[in-house]
């Protein structure tokens, strides 16, 4: 619908604490907010209310009576009308928005569930990586072991052997 186009007044007030804005040609068109952006949002969203109540009791939609219209009347229209759109689909889709946000939450989830999930197969297959590598390790230690035990085996039965062949060459052992 095409609505009139007011001037909008936004100014500072200390009393509130807050930013104040008025439409001076619709009586008691005004709102408050704690920024100017906001102040101006709301203002808006009043103005719209005040326009549809007019028009629900049949009464007169007040002509503009500033000739020179804001700087901030097109974009502060665009404005609210992207916030009426906003808050119509919202109202509209308040059941598929829930819905959505439900289906979304649980891909959220699923997508963070399957993450662990492959995580702990990846440490899974480290911890059986480390298992098997120890055990690699232990089979050669082993190895090691009986290596160094066969050699300083051989080693003593070398050193003895020698010492029973010099005993035996200077004739102090008899043979069995």
């Amino acid at each position: 619908m095409n609505r009139p186009k007011y001037r909008i007044e936004i100014f500072w007030s200390d009393e509130d604490n807050g930013y104040v804005a008025n439409i001076p040609d619709l009586r008691y068109c005004s709102a408050f907010g704690e920024t100017y952006e906001e102040a101006l949002s709301e203002v808006l969203v009043a103005m719209e209310l005040h326009l549809e109540t007019l028009e629900e009791f049949g009464r007169p939609i007040p002509e503009p009576k500033s000739e020179e219209l804001s700087p901030l009347s097109d974009p502060s229209e665009k404005f609210a009308n992207a916030i009426r759109e906003s808050y119509q689909a919202l109202a509209d889709q308040s059941v598929p928005t829930r819905e959505l946000d439900a289906q979304l939450t649980q891909d959220f989830f699923n997508e963070v569930i399957n993450n662990l999930r492959t995580q702990v197969e990846s440490n899974q297959a480290l911890a059986q990586d480390l298992i098997e590598q120890h055990r690699q390790h232990q089979e050669a230690s082993r190895a090691l072991t009986q290596e160094s035990v066969n050699a300083y085996t051989e080693f003593l039965n070398s050193m003895f052997s020698y010492y029973q062949d010099d005993l035996r060459r200077t004739g102090r052992i008899t043979r069995n």
